[in-house]
């Protein structure tokens, strides 16, 4: 792999340590880097300075890369962009092995990108979402909306008593925008009540989705 690859990767995990303290801005960063590797992709085939075996593994890369990033922010569209990313990874395999080139940095690289984004794909999304909204969330003292889809995830894995004590911490939360104007957003009142009818939905156990 070119320096130039190792440190635009290297930006995207930045962009990640980013998402994890939910810090502003963190999704537009990671969407750049991303961009700038499919750039650097597109200016390696015009300058010939990459064989194309590594060019592809590392667009593959890129797919997954973005592939983990749906996954990280729960995006509605992250269950195709899974199954592109499977079925372009064995065309690839494929493809390598019949070129003899399964083993190179980019080749590597990728199949570890592989492994990292389905083993997070695999765990409960309540336990993805705990650690990239609320462990290290600097903010979460007053962030009521990420109490309260954290409490959707939860309702949604069948956690109905800790949907409920997620629901109290999004008030609590909520309250505390309010007593303090500096978090405060100017729909914490209207909030209020939509945190009200989330909690009777779980009480009653007909929440149908998140709003």
């Amino acid at each position: 792999m070119k320096k130039g690859e190792i440190f635009i990767y290297s930006l995207f995990a930045i962009g990640i340590l980013l998402k994890l303290f939910k810090l502003p801005m963190h999704t537009v960063f990671l969407l750049v880097t991303l961009l700038s590797l499919i750039i650097y992709y597109a200016f390696s085939v015009v300058r010939k300075n990459k064989d194309r075996y590594s060019i592809i593994a590392g667009l593959v890369t890129v797919l997954w890369l973005f592939c983990l990033l749906a996954i990280l922010k729960h995006f509605s569209f992250q269950e195709i962009t899974f199954v592109i990313a499977v079925l372009l990874s064995i065309a690839l395999a494929l493809y390598l092995y019949k070129t003899k080139k399964l083993i190179s940095g980019n080749s590597v690289f990728c199949a570890v990108i592989v492994v990292v984004t389905v083993f997070i794909k695999l765990l409960p999304a309540h336990q993805t979402y705990y650690v990239t909204n609320i462990k290290f969330n600097y903010e979460i003292e007053n962030d009521y909306s990420s109490w309260d889809r954290y409490s959707w995830f939860l309702y949604a894995a069948g956690n109905k008593e800790d949907a409920l004590l997620a629901n109290t911490s999004a008030r609590q939360a909520l309250e505390n925008g309010l007593s303090n104007s500096m978090h405060s957003h100017g729909n914490e009142r209207e909030y209020m009540t939509i945190l009200q009818e989330h909690r009777s939905a779980i009480e009653q156990g007909n929440w149908k989705k998140n709003h």
